[in-house]
């Protein structure tokens, strides 16, 4: 069973609907390119609009019908850093200078707490299976194990955590990162960050974007070499862009490019299946590359 963990939409249909039926079609759309189950995956908002999209992928699970499985929700927020938001949140850039917690946004961001969680999910618990915490803001820590401890998994990303910081997240009941690499401190030889911790750390799983762009193929490969096999998830983080008439083969997807400034990745343009597909042509073996989109992410939802 093909499984795609992170993504916010196929060929026109995504996850920032608040009609089950749009679910249904994002359904099958993942059918048709060959994924038989999925987590629609939710950019932070406005709490009464991410509820909304909530309440629509829930129907849409009651439904029954739908051609690929719907597992549940994937939460990508609110709970990251502005820092490290890439696509998710406003255009106009950050302040890198600013406190934290004076650079969060109430209607996109917010800072992690119990209390925030909770107003979020209320009445949706039992199909939200993953959310992304940056582990370095204040009260990430006991967010994180409040998760773990009622059967969310976190992955941290998003994130301009330290070393230190990344095996706090861990400790505290982190088991994957969202996107490695990509919106996340790096390798620096002298403030080593997540994505450091998180290839030194068998225990971690890694989600990692394999379209040849979001990830450079000797960065690739790098993981591939320091991680377990078993660690590693395969996921699209495709939006409703990709695969339309329009862009038929479209890979990956940007933001406008501000003056003066460089283009952010804004998500996937390709499905899962496809991705499989490139990392088998960069040299994988395709029984690895198939395990890494199926049963990797399978044992990650089972804990």
């Amino acid at each position: 069973m093909i499984i795609d963990l992170h993504t916010h939409g196929l060929a026109g249909f995504g996850s920032r609907s608040d009609r089950p039926e749009d679910y249904l079609k994002m359904a099958a759309a993942m059918k048709a390119h060959g994924t038989d189950a999925f987590l629609p995956t939710l950019f932070p908002g406005p709490v009464n609009i991410m509820r909304g999209r909530l309440a629509a992928i829930k129907k849409a699970m009651e439904q029954k019908s739908a051609p690929a499985i719907i597992l549940g929700a994937n939460l990508e927020g609110p709970f990251v850093n502005p820092r490290r938001q890439g696509a998710l949140g406003p255009a106009e850039p950050v302040d890198r200078l600013q406190p934290v917690d004076r650079l969060h946004i109430d209607e996109i961001f917010q800072m992690p707490s119990i209390d925030n969680l909770k107003r979020l999910i209320d009445g949706f618990e039992e199909i939200i299976k993953v959310i992304t915490i940056a582990p370095e803001l204040p009260g990430a820590l006991e967010l994180i194990e409040y998760c773990a401890d009622n059967g969310i998994i976190v992955n941290m990303g998003h994130s301009d955590a330290s070393f230190g910081q990344a095996g706090d997240g861990a400790k505290a009941g982190a088991r994957g990162v969202t996107h490695l690499f990509n919106a996340m401190s790096g390798m620096h030889h002298r403030n080593p960050g997540l994505a450091a911790y998180a290839l030194m750390n068998d225990d971690l799983y890694a989600e990692i974007i394999a379209d040849g762009v979001h990830v450079h193929p000797e960065m690739l490969r790098l993981a591939l070499k320091m991680k377990p096999a078993g660690k590693i998830l395969l996921v699209s983080d495709s939006l409703p862009q990709a695969k339309t008439p329009a862009h038929p083969e479209a890979s990956p997807l940007y933001l406008p490019a501000e003056a003066g400034s460089t283009a952010t990745l804004a998500g996937g343009g390709l499905a899962l299946m496809e991705c499989v597909e490139r990392m088998t042509r960069m040299g994988v073996p395709e029984k690895s590359a198939r395990r890494f989109a199926s049963k990797n992410p399978e044992r990650f939802l089972k804990g």
